[in-house]
Formats: C-alpha cells, sequence, structure tokens
C-alpha cells in the first residue's frame, strides 16, 4: 500500500515531536517548501517502500525508515524551510574603462566556519598547493602532461573585493545544476574564472589552460 503525502506529515509528527516539539500540528501551517531533488529522492523512497516487501516485514517499520529518511532528507539540505531565510550576498559592480571591481553587499561573514572542496578531481591533476586560514581557504591543482592548472578559492565576503580586467576578456552568466555563477573568460580561450556566492562566501574557480565552459561547469557542480 502506497503512503500518501498526508501520512508522511502524519508519521513525520509523531516520531520527530520529542527532538521538533514546536512543529504545528497542522500540515497547511507549516512554512516549507521542498526542492526538485528532495521531490525526486522521496518518489523513490515511497516507491520502494510501496513494492519492497522482502526486507521490510510490517508497516510500523515501513514508518520508522521513511521517518528515518526524511530526517536525512533534511538534514542534507534537499529540504528548504521557508520560515528560515537563506542568507543573501550580492554584486556591487563598479565598472571603469579598462577594469571592474566587484563588492560584496548584504549578509557578507567575516571568517570561514566550512570549506568547500572538489569532490572529483580531474583525471591527470594533483593537489600542488593548499592554504588555509579563517580568512580565505586556497587549493591548487596541476595537471603535470599539459601544465593545465586549477584553483578552488574560498573567502569571507566582509570587506573583500576582487578586480576583472575587462580588456582581455569578458563576463558571461551560466547556470550550472545547482547555482547561477559568473564566468571571466579571457579573449583567447586559455583563462576561466567562475565567481558566485554561496552560503555568504565568496567562492571562485579558476581553470588556466584551454577547456570548455561544460568543463567549468562540470567542475564547479562538483564542490561541496
Amino acid at each position: 500500500m502506497a503512503m500518501t503525502k498526508e501520512e508522511v506529515f502524519e508519521t513525520f509528527r509523531y516520531y520527530a515531536s520529542k527532538e521538533f516539539e514546536d512543529i504545528p500540528e497542522n500540515e497547511s501551517e507549516i512554512e516549507c517548501e521542498f526542492s526538485d531533488e528532495f521531490n525526486k529522492k522521496m518518489e523513490k523512497l515511497l516507491k520502494r517502500v510501496s513494492y519492497d516487501r522482502t526486507h521490510i516485514v510490517s508497516w510500523a517499520g515501513k514508518k520508522i525508515i521513511i521517518v528515518a529518511a526524511i530526517i536525512a532528507l533534511m538534514l542534507s539540505g534537499m529540504m528548504s524551510v521557508g520560515a528560515i531565510r537563506e542568507p543573501v550576498v550580492e554584486f556591487i559592480y563598479n565598472i571603469y574603462e579598462e577594469f571592474t571591481e566587484i563588492f560584496f553587499d548584504g549578509d557578507t561573514t567575516d571568517k570561514i566556519t566550512y570549506r568547500y572542496s572538489l569532490s572529483e578531481i580531474p583525471e591527470g591533476f594533483v593537489e600542488t598547493h593548499n592554504i588555509s586560514n579563517k580568512s580565505v581557504s586556497i587549493v591548487e591543482y596541476e595537471n603535470v602532461n599539459n601544465n593545465h592548472k586549477i584553483e578552488l578559492c574560498q573567502s569571507k565576503t566582509q570587506n573583500a573585493s576582487l578586480l576583472l580586467d575587462t580588456q582581455k576578456g569578458y563576463v558571461k552568466k551560466f547556470n550550472t545544476d545547482r547555482i547561477s555563477v559568473e564566468v571571466y573568460i579571457s579573449n583567447y580561450g586559455d583563462y576561466y574564472y567562475a565567481f558566485w556566492t554561496q552560503d555568504s562566501y565568496a567562492i571562485s574557480l579558476t581553470y588556466s589552460g584551454n577547456t570548455t565552459i561544460e568543463e567549468i561547469l562540470n567542475l564547479i557542480d562538483s564542490i561541496y
């Protein structure tokens, strides 16, 4: 028997009440939005529980597993609660004749408490440098076969800025599977500088060498 959305909420409230006593009893009062990724995971979970009767022998057992999965999805950030406002950092552009200066405005941060990293390092690349402190985290990779280089930089946004040489390249906006990024591309197509903000941090990925924008976006999507 398939589990309905109403039953999911009822079961979740029952098992989570001791941990989350302030969850409203009325589903309509719960201010939340489900991301596409969360919805896809839930659909797969409900189908599995509905048809997989080999490993789950009781309906009570099914409920416990579903609740555990929901909590895991919440903690992994797949479900965003509308009552909690996400921090927003905006780019402020100062455009001059030869360069553009970019400042950060909004919910800026003055130190790094979580460090992002590449979950997938491209074939042939090895880590060559790693610098990390409260204000900045820089990891560099190099491919000895073609001298291509990748640099992942994360920094605080409070009182920070960056400069772009508008005489030697241009900026274009792209959307990955997860985020929106600005990419500075050199006129010769041998230098890419992608930059964006995430969790109030300024993050950039630099690629020195000939590559494709698709490869740049894939690298960005592998950052966690």
